[in-house]
């Protein structure tokens, strides 16, 4: 059926509600209803919005611990309420019981025989939680940049190894933001899309510091040039800066963001062609880290002049 939209004010457009529709439901003038959006429709629902769990099963009796621990992550970042695992080897259990432990936020196995588990998210998925998560991956990525910076001043690369539980930390963060994005805490469609970008940015740039820290802890005999310490500070700048970019936005910073990115690419380029090979991994690191920073720029641009 279709019913004409009615001008009330300056503003306030206003449908009437079908008579014989609002008798069987029980509808009266005062009482109210749920609108729930979706896309082009508007739903009415009279009463509390009952969603059904999202449920799925895996079959992992041939899969190996990598393609375990990947796909576990996407049903995960996919926000399934309910995950059936199905196996034959009992470690197994271990491999998914640790993934859930460093990186799947909410997740409990809450059923366990010899061939299957099943888990559930036993905390919900809270659109509220969604600004306060994401706050936190930025700064434990920043104190990531940080520490890692400091600890590598001292030489003593063996008390990096303590520093990657918050590249984890950082991993459980974004894992949980693309959940809350997936099930549709945010309205705007295209904010979605800008927010899971940087979200995953900030996974990236989490990523690239512990590859730095690993390579150290492995290469302990390599000693950075004290040109590469400032360089690095300079990176960790630019990530702060567009910390504070991103939660206190304008042109002007904006602008000048730019051009610190632009002078340490080319400060880091010139830096590969140099007498830097024992450091050029570090170097590198570097550059991914500015670029992922960049990459960043475009969506933040959007959120700020776009995204409604």
């Amino acid at each position: 059926m279709k019913r004409r939209v009615i001008k009330q004010g300056n503003d306030t457009l206003t449908i009437t509600l079908p008579r014989k529709w609002a008798r069987e439901t029980g509808i009266k003038a005062g009482d109210e209803v749920e609108l729930k959006e979706e896309k082009n429709r508007l739903v009415v629902v009279v009463g509390d919005i009952v969603t059904e769990p999202k449920k799925i099963q895996l079959d992992f009796t041939k899969a190996n611990e990598t393609v375990i621990k990947s796909i576990l992550a996407v049903v995960h970042k996919n926000g399934y309420d309910e995950v059936e695992v199905l196996f034959n080897d009992p470690k197994t259990v271990k491999i998914v019981q640790k993934r859930i432990n460093t990186m799947l936020m909410g997740y409990e196995i809450i059923e366990q025989s010899n061939k299957r588990c099943v888990i559930k998210n036993v905390a919900g998925w809270q659109g509220s939680d969604f600004e306060g998560m994401l706050r936190r991956t930025f700064l434990v990525t920043l104190t990531l940049a940080k520490n890692s910076l400091e600890t590598i001043k001292t030489g003593d690369y063996a008390n990096l190894n303590e520093l990657l539980v918050l590249e984890e930390t950082n991993n459980k963060l974004t894992n949980y933001c693309h959940s809350l994005l997936n099930r549709g805490i945010i309205e705007s469609q295209s904010k979605t899309t800008y927010l899971y970008i940087i979200s995953w940015l900030l996974e990236k740039i989490g990523d690239e510091y512990r590859d730095i820290c690993v390579f150290l802890l492995k290469s302990d005999r390599v000693k950075l040039n004290k040109t590469i310490f400032q360089t690095y500070e300079k990176v960790n700048e630019l990530l702060e800066d567009y910390y504070n970019l991103f939660y206190k936005y304008d042109l002007e910073k904006l602008e000048s963001i730019y051009r610190k990115h632009e002078s340490l690419r080319k400060e880091l380029t010139e830096m590969l062609g140099q007498h830097y090979k024992e450091e050029f991994f570090v170097v590198v690191g570097l550059i991914q880290i500015v670029q992922r920073i960049h990459d960043g720029f475009g969506s933040t641009s959007c959120l700020n002049h776009l995204g409604n």
